[in-house]
């Protein structure tokens, strides 16, 4: 008997763009020194079994398992090859949630407000409930929303990093019902994380504008997308400016990506502006909800001393497996390719994106010309294949597809689109 598999993973494949027909898929490698797959068998420790399958597949084998909602199964799988029968491989656990409207039985609920403050002036709402779960046992949630959300357990961040909260319990209010009009799609693609942090190259001091304070410029020698822990913030406002360019005084600059444009009365400047008022206890600042697209940041007022080690870069993606890379014995020709690396890493936040910084549009065309390349580079196929929902939900009847997926209601191409939905995790 040869050794088991070298790797085994797992894909949710087919159905529609709604997610209605899903069913998960297994992928290996042979085990080392096998040349030929002769047969396979997968088994799952609930009772599904292919028997031994004649035939060399061994990508994206169906498994008919998502049956049932909530139904959990560890998978492996065995191959004959030209060095004989293999051992069972590693186990891979296969789950299909909620598949149903009627699975998901709560309600959206919102909070109450007497007056909808101006975008840009909204606050973060906490939402929380109790919940009884008996010792040693496991339990999933289940949970989505219009927008972006963070979820907390016993006061630990769900899935990341560990985070203390308190309140004053007199502040909480009656969460309110409300009505809302969507399909929940469960999403196949990677989540974003946190993949990468990065210390800056150099801090240099600049002169504030117009006040005549002092400011710094944190230089991180290389563009990415993600944001900025910033150590024990003091002092009053702090801002955190983020931008691709120095100015000839060496201050940083965003003019060059400004929107000035004649439908527009006045330049739109680009943004990327994290304002923080800090506590005076000591706390670390970092962002939530956002990223930015940049190589330099400038803080203003923070007082000195300040230096690399008093801020982190932290590079912010979709969490992809990397398949490929490329060196050469050209350096000039190696750090293009490593130039072509980066800035799709910092177009991948969960979708394919035009530029990091400013629209940070799903824009149709980018992707379908450098789709190939990316696949040389990262697992892109769960990436592509979600992102290929958003654009088959956008359609219009006529089979026009959006300039942009997700489409804004701005840039909706007319009548006759797909529902709306949200994605469930």
């Amino acid at each position: 008997m040869t050794t088991r598999p070298a790797r085994v993973w797992a894909e949710v494949t087919g159905g529609n763009a709604l997610g209605r027909g899903q069913q998960p898929a297994l992928s290996w490698w042979l085990p080392e020194g096998c040349s030929v797959q002769h047969a396979y068998q997968v088994r799952t420790d609930d009772g599904y079994d292919t028997g031994r399958v004649e035939g060399a597949i061994q990508s994206f084998v169906r498994l008919p398992v998502f049956d049932r909602s909530r139904r959990s199964a560890l998978a492996q799988v065995k191959v004959w090859t030209d060095l004989g029968e293999s051992a069972w491989s590693d186990h891979v656990r296969l789950e299909s949630g909620l598949l149903g409207e009627q699975d998901w039985h709560a309600r959206w609920i919102g909070v109450e407000e007497a007056e909808r403050p101006e975008q840009g002036s909204r606050p973060a709402y906490w939402l929380r409930t109790l919940i009884d779960v008996p010792p040693a046992a496991e339990a999933r949630l289940y949970l989505t929303a219009l927008g972006l959300y963070e979820a907390f357990l016993d006061g630990s961040r769900v899935g990341d990093a560990v985070h203390d909260l308190s309140f004053d319990d007199r502040t909480w209010r009656e969460a309110v019902a409300r009505d809302v009009d969507v399909t929940i799609v469960r999403s196949v693609a990677p989540p974003v994380r946190r993949v990468q942090e990065i210390r800056p190259a150099a801090v240099r001091p600049v002169r504030g504008p117009g006040d005549g304070t002092d400011a710094f410029v944190a230089d991180f020698g290389q563009n990415f997308s993600g944001w900025v822990r910033l150590e024990r913030p003091a002092g009053g406002r702090v801002t955190l400016t983020h931008g691709e360019w120095l100015d000839r005084d060496g201050d940083l600059t965003t003019r060059h990506l400004d929107v000035d444009l004649p439908i527009f009365p006045e330049r739109l400047p680009l943004g990327q502006v994290d304002e923080v008022v800090p506590a005076g206890n000591g706390d670390v600042f970092e962002p939530r909800f956002t990223t930015h697209g940049f190589r330099y940041v400038r803080i203003q007022g923070q007082p000195g001393p300040f230096g690399p080690n008093d801020i982190t870069g932290v590079v912010v993606h979709s969490d992809l497996r990397r398949l490929g890379w490329f060196s050469c014995s050209d350096e000039r020709v190696s750090r293009l390719h490593e130039a072509v690396v980066w800035s799709l890493r910092s177009n991948m936040c969960d979708i394919p994106t035009d530029c990091p910084q400013r629209e940070r549009a799903g824009w149709t065309g980018d992707w379908q010309i450098f789709a190939p390349t990316a696949a040389y580079l990262y697992d892109v196929l769960a990436f592509t294949r979600k992102w290929l929902g958003d654009v088959a939900l956008d359609q219009r009847a006529d089979g026009c597809v959006a300039n942009i997926s997700p489409c804004p209601p701005a840039e909706a191409p007319g009548p006759g689109r797909g529902p709306a939905r949200a994605r469930g995790v």
